[in-house]
């Protein structure tokens, strides 16, 4: 399942979770914006729904990656990303008087480029969460294969209580 999939009301407020963000609302950000905080502000069922997707984008941000499968907007950086979306978030939910524009698609990066054209500190920050992820696919299959009973996403035991409750 992809990233974007997973956030909460997305059938729903794929406009606001997403769309908004998009190359191709660009031109529109500021009033599209603006009248997702508004809706925010009088409509407290949207409020709520688009507090739900919000809440969990900043709790399990993406990569740059999946930022721009999503959207097909480019930030150099998850830093740089991170920045905008948490901008945008206080923009709609708090008292920020303006969000973070998205850079523009013809935007240059302003970092150092490989020789394949992409940007050095994106190839970096990619890596790094390769080798992430790929550490703990070896520590989780280390922990399965020595018979954790509790499961390499579940060190705390929490998948056994159902179990414990059935007995």
């Amino acid at each position: 399942m992809k990233w974007h999939e997973r956030i909460p009301n997305i059938e729903t407020e794929r406009w606001v979770a997403l769309w908004v963000h998009s190359v191709e609302a660009y031109n529109d950000f500021e009033t599209d914006a603006a009248r997702i905080r508004e809706q925010a502000r009088t409509m407290p069922a949207r409020r709520e729904a688009f507090l739900q997707a919000y809440d969990w984008i900043l709790a399990n941000p993406p990569t740059t990656r999946e930022w721009f499968w999503a959207t097909d907007t480019s930030f150099c950086t998850r830093a740089q990303l991170l920045e905008y979306l948490q901008a945008f978030y206080d923009y709609v939910f708090g008292d920020r008087p303006a969000p973070i524009p998205p850079p523009p698609s013809d935007e240059v990066c302003p970092h150092e480029r490989t020789d394949r054209g992409q940007c050095v500190l994106t190839v970096a920050e990619q890596a790094a969460e390769d080798e992430a992820a790929a550490a703990a696919a070896s520590a989780a299959a280390a922990s399965a294969s020595a018979g954790d009973p509790a499961g390499p996403e579940d060190q705390d035991g929490d998948q056994h209580q159902d179990e414990d409750r059935n007995r």
